[in-house]
């Protein structure tokens, strides 16, 4: 295994992070496509890694100490333009696209009905999120950086 690849056991939580939200979405909303319900507990689950990622390379990048480390800099800041501008980017959008196919077989459930918008709180988290896919689409904008980090 390449140094750079993930530690093994993140890769086995994040197939079984993804198979435990794929089952209990497909408890809740039966009648949600499989592929609706795939979709969604890859990209959280790949979500998930991707936070492991960010929090190693944070203490790679706190433990920098001067010029001698600008190749290790280097490498930490393509790690967070791959991680979080391209891997990040791709599974909110997923998420973007699956979500509301997700709220909607959860508002015709008959538990949901004439309980007012009980879906409210994941509403605003989705919202959230959304913000700050478009932050990070303006900060591309304006800085001319791309996933890659090049100009």
């Amino acid at each position: 295994m390449k140094r750079s690849d993930p530690f093994p056991w993140v890769i086995r939580k994040n197939v079984e992070l993804a198979r435990q939200i794929r089952i209990v979405l497909s408890r809740i909303c039966p009648s949600l496509p499989q592929s609706v319900t795939s979709g969604i507990a890859v990209a959280l689950a790949d979500l998930w890694a991707v936070g492991i990622e960010h929090r190693k390379n944070l203490r790679r990048l706190v433990q920098l100490s001067g010029p001698k480390d600008a190749e290790e800099l280097e490498s930490v800041v393509a790690k967070f333009q791959v991680s979080l501008l391209s891997e990040a980017d791709y599974h909110l959008k997923n998420l973007k696209k699956l979500i509301p196919k997700l709220l909607k077989v959860l508002l015709r459930h008959p538990e949901n009905q004439g309980n007012g918008d009980v879906l409210a709180p994941v509403r605003r988290v989705v919202r959230k999120i959304m913000r700050d896919a478009e932050r990070i689409k303006k900060w591309r904008k304006t800085t001319g950086r791309t996933a890659a980090g090049r100009r």
